[in-house]
Order: C-alpha cells, then structure tokens, then sequence
C-alpha cells in the first residue's frame, strides 16, 4: 500500500508491505537435541518436558540425539502463520517558500528525511527478519526458514538546492 499526502510545503509518503504466507515459525530450532551442542539454544526451547505428564512443545532437554527430537525438528510442528506487515519506506520531504529562496539566489530549496526498512510487524518472533533468507537456499527461499541477516534499516537526511 502506497499513500502520499501533501499540505502546503510539506509533503509525506509511505510504503507498507503485507505477505500473507505459511513458513517457518521459528528458524533458530536445529536438528540436535538441546545439550548435544554446546550453542546458545532459542529461548523457545523454555517450552519443554520437564516432568512427567508435562503438556510442551519441545521434548526434554537431552545430551543424547535421540529420535524424538529430530522427529520434531523435522516435522510441521514448527511450520504455520509467517505472514508480516512492513513499513518498507517513509519519505518527509518540506520546500522553503519561494520568497525564501529568491532572497538566497535558489530555485528550489527542500529538506527530506527518508528511511526504509523501518519496521516489521510478525507473529514470528524468533526471526530476525521474516522477508529475508540466505541466498541460494532453494525451496525454503523466501519462508525465513534460514536465518539470515535482515535487511538493512536506513535513514537518510538530506538538502537539495536548485540554483
């Protein structure tokens, strides 16, 4: 959803991006058990049998690679609702009067602030950015099934004079 919105000498447009998607829910669960590695684990790993008769997510904490967990890992357990909702892009931009810029000898004269990647609303709390993937990862491209960097957050301020 593109908008631009204009009053007097100031002018504002936006960009948000929704994908409505079903992927990887959480991109930091791997195929060994907790304690078979010594990695930092996700905190998601909290949710798991601790006594008998437990109702969680995750079977026990082990230090044996055991089935029921690369069972798990591998399974749709951890696959659902990746949809996200994006700012992508916001531009401020503000001209001085003419009268302003005649006495400077200018043309035009504006300010603008612009930024891009701004912020991410997703159920997927786990992924740093639920858009991006590691390149060439196939069929898991564009499910955030990978952890990858998240595209870069910018913001830009700038002058721009015409003489």
């Amino acid at each position: 959803m593109n908008n631009s919105i204009s009053y007097k000498s100031l002018s504002l447009d936006f960009m948000f991006q929704y994908n409505h998607r079903y992927g990887i829910l959480n991109s930091t669960l791997g195929f060994n058990p907790p304690g078979i590695n010594y990695t930092n684990q996700s905190t998601a790993l909290l949710d798991r049998w601790t006594a008998v008769g437990d109702n969680a997510l995750f079977p026990a904490a082990s230090v044996v690679n055991d089935a029921s967990y690369s069972n798990l890992a591998s399974s749709d357990v951890n696959w659902g609702d990746a949809s996200f909702l994006k700012l992508k892009t916001v531009s401020l931009n503000y001209n001085f009067p003419k009268a302003l810029t005649s006495k400077l000898k200018l043309s035009n004269l504006s300010v603008y602030i612009q930024g891009q990647n701004l912020y991410t609303w997703a159920k997927q709390k786990y992924t740093y950015d639920p858009e991006s993937t590691v390149p060439g990862t196939g069929p898991g491209l564009g499910t955030g099934q990978y952890i990858a960097a998240p595209q870069l957050r910018t913001i830009v301020f700038g002058l721009n004079c015409s003489f």
